[in-house]
């Protein structure tokens, strides 16, 4: 993976990030048209809401790969704002 998506107007409660488990083969939940938290994602993704960076670490334990971002959001706090597909 490469690249950073910078989402600028990503609104916490209404839009939805979807994650595809065939490309972050980390993520732990299953695929589901409910959207999770990023906790759920399991411990491969990360956000810092003080910066807006939502990372992931292919092997998930942050030694090896390291973490990459791969999406910039606006600080702050989100909610059940990720959709599992693949």
């Amino acid at each position: 993976l490469t690249g950073t998506d910078t989402i600028t107007d990503f609104e916490s409660g209404i839009d939805k990030i979807a994650i595809n488990k065939s490309v972050f083969t980390e993520v732990t939940g299953a695929a589901s048209t409910t959207a999770v938290t990023v906790e759920a994602l399991g411990e491969a993704f990360a956000y810092d809401e003080a910066t807006g960076a939502l990372t992931y670490d292919a092997d998930g334990v942050g030694v090896g790969d390291e973490a990459i971002t791969v999406a910039q959001l606006q600080p702050g706090a989100l909610a059940a704002d990720f959709l599992i597909i693949g």
